[in-house]
């Protein structure tokens, strides 16, 4: 396939992300009725001037993405469609419940099981390849149990940590972005025949970088929990469609780290600092993340404190893709 059509779909991905994102932030903005349990609207906390910007911004994500899909579904006749649909499903699946948990009141235990009810298209068809590397271990065959068993767990585990390292500008779609280059970089280099993970990827990371347009510091929107679970619902769907969960794991490493950083608050941490006139954020607390790491050491501004958990991402994305021959 001619490597035109996936910049192609790239292409449809990130300019249908761009328009879908500036049609939400407007007509959230237009919306009458701002006194909602949570609110379309909410304070950028690390704004020293507390603007009010929306928060579900993450549905031009889903946008972008769809859209980039469903033009290589019509150009692409390689694709393997049943595979492709039960992620794209997946993924809407994800989508839809995750909007829900924006704009209403839904106890936390919910929020994180209910990615994994949502990955049942990809167990239906039994996605994935059962034999499994695993470290200490080597490949370890894991049966029909992969489907039944792994493959909900890795949808709803994935989806929970990106939700975790999140709450700066840029910060979740530019993890994503490395998160997600280094297992597409993987994948064309281990099975570039194996186009489902492929155009996932590139429609992803083309869907995060035109809302990234949007999302940067200072930011016009927020992508709320429908950014942040579709996206790793995709990053999931790729790992698992790929075969390259031990990379897609590497890849993802600091969010690894957050979540035990943040066990040990019992996950009642905020990411948050204080900022101060200038702009730069302070924190003095117990460490229970990252960004209270970077906070502490160099009393960044928000656009700093996010290109430094980049770089931290992407130190591990080159780990991910040397960890291939090993």
């Amino acid at each position: 396939m001619s490597w035109l059509l996936y910049v192609a779909v790239f292409f449809v991905s990130l300019i249908s992300a761009v328009i879908g994102t500036k049609y939400v932030i407007r007509k959230v903005r237009q919306f009458p009725y701002k006194d909602w349990d949570r609110g379309f609207l909410v304070p950028d906390f690390a704004n020293p001037k507390k603007v009010l910007v929306p928060r579900i911004g993450g549905l031009g994500i889903v946008g972008g993405f769809t859209a980039g899909v469903l033009f290589a579904i019509k150009f692409i006749p390689e694709i393997h469609l049943k595979t492709l649909f039960a992620s794209l499903l997946v993924v809407l699946m994800i989508s839809i419940m995750a909007f829900f948990t924006d704009i209403f009141k839904i106890r936390k235990i919910t929020r994180v099981l209910l990615p994994g009810l949502a990955s049942l298209p990809l167990v239906a068809i039994s996605a994935g390849i059962s034999k499994v590397g695993v470290p200490l271990l080597g490949e370890v065959q894991f049966g029909i149990w992969y489907s039944l068993v792994l493959v909900p767990i890795g949808i709803m585990a994935c989806s929970n940590l990106f939700n975790m390292l999140a709450g700066h500008n840029g910060l979740e779609a530019g993890t994503v972005i490395i998160a997600s280059t280094a297992l597409l970089t993987a994948t064309v280099i281990t099975s570039p025949n194996n186009l489902t993970p492929i155009i996932l990827l590139v429609s992803l990371i083309g869907a995060a970088i035109g809302f990234l347009y949007y999302n940067w510091y200072p930011a016009k929107v927020f992508p709320g929990d429908v950014g942040t679970y579709s996206m790793a619902a995709v990053y999931a769907a790729a790992a698992i469609t790929s075969s390259l969960e031990k990379v897609a794991v590497i890849a993802v490493m600091p969010q690894i780290i957050e979540f035990f950083l943040k066990a040990r608050s019992k996950f009642k941490a905020q990411n948050f600092g204080k900022p101060d006139k200038k702009g730069r954020l302070h924190y003095d607390g117990k460490v229970y993340s990252l960004t209270h790491i970077v906070m502490k050491l160099f009393r960044p501004k928000e656009w700093q404190l996010s290109l430094i958990l980049i770089a931290f991402q992407a130190l591990f994305a080159v780990l991910a893709v040397i960890s291939i021959g090993s």
